[in-house]
C-alpha cells in the first residue's frame, strides 16, 4: 500500500467508525422534540458554509492543474490527498448535523449550507452515497433539497452500481486521450424529459460543456 492509500484508508477507517453510531435512525427530519434556535441557525450555517468552502476549494484546483501537470502528476497527487482528507472529516460532520437536526433546508442554513450537506454526501464513500439516498429523496419532497441535486446523486449511486444513470450526469474521464465522455445512459430517447421534471437543461446543452458532441456519444449506441 503507498502512502496515499495508507493516508486515505487511515481517514477512512475513522470516518466508517464514527459513521457506524449513526446509521439507526437517520432521517430527513428532525428528532421529535428538537428545536432549533436563532442561534443555533446562525451556528449551523457558519459550520456548514465553512465546509462547503473546504469541500470547493481543492476541486476548484483540479482542472488547471490537469492541464498545466498532468492528470498523474505529484501534484495531482498532493491535491487528491487532501481531497481525501477533507471529505473524509466533512462526511463525519454532515452525519453529526443529520442525527441531531434532520436534513436542514435553505431556509435554515441558507443555499450555501444546504449546498454543502449535498456536496460532502455526494463526494463521500458508495456506501455512504447509496445509504443517504433515499434520505434526500425524503428531503426532496420536504422541499428541504432541490431536485437538481437529487438527480446528480441517483445517477451516480446507479454508476456506483453498475447500472446506467437516468439523467445523464454523470461524465467520465478517458485517461489516455483525456476527453470527457457520457457513462451509460438508461432509455436515451426518454432523457431529456426526464431531466425536464427535475429542473435540468436539455442533455446537449449539458454535454457542449464537457466538450462532447452528443452525435458521437454512447447516445447513438444504445
Amino acid at each position: 500500500m503507498n502512502f496515499l492509500s495508507l493516508y486515505r484508508f487511515s481517514f477512512l477507517s475513522l470516518s466508517l467508525f464514527l459513521g457506524s453510531c449513526y446509521q439507526n435512525g437517520l432521517t430527513s427530519k428532525a428528532p421529535e422534540g428538537v428545536t432549533i434556535t436563532n442561534e443555533k441557525k446562525q451556528m449551523l450555517t457558519k459550520e456548514l458554509n465553512k465546509v462547503y468552502e473546504e469541500d470547493q476549494k481543492c476541486r476548484l484546483l483540479v482542472s488547471s492543474t490537469i492541464s498545466k501537470y498532468g492528470l498523474k502528476s505529484v501534484q495531482i497527487l498532493k491535491i487528491a490527498k487532501n481531497m481525501n482528507r477533507v471529505d473524509s472529516l466533512n462526511i463525519i460532520i454532515v452525519k453529526s448535523i443529520i442525527k441531531k437536526y434532520g436534513w436542514l433546508g435553505s431556509e435554515t442554513v441558507g443555499t450555501k449550507g444546504n449546498s454543502a450537506i449535498f456536496l460532502v454526501i455526494q463526494h463521500s464513500e458508495k456506501s455512504d452515497r447509496a445509504y443517504f439516498l433515499p434520505i434526500m429523496r425524503d428531503a426532496v419532497r420536504k422541499n428541504r433539497a432541490n431536485k437538481q441535486d437529487l438527480a446528480l446523486l441517483e445517477d451516480r449511486v446507479a454508476t456506483d452500481q453498475g447500472k446506467k444513470q437516468l439523467y445523464g450526469t454523470q461524465i467520465g474521464l478517458d485517461t489516455k486521450t483525456n476527453n470527457y465522455y457520457l457513462m451509460p445512459l438508461e432509455n436515451p430517447g426518454k432523457v431529456d424529459e426526464r431531466r425536464s421534471k427535475m429542473g435540468l437543461i436539455p442533455i446537449a446543452d449539458y454535454l457542449s460543456q464537457w466538450q462532447i458532441d452528443l452525435k458521437v456519444s454512447p447516445l447513438d449506441k444504445e
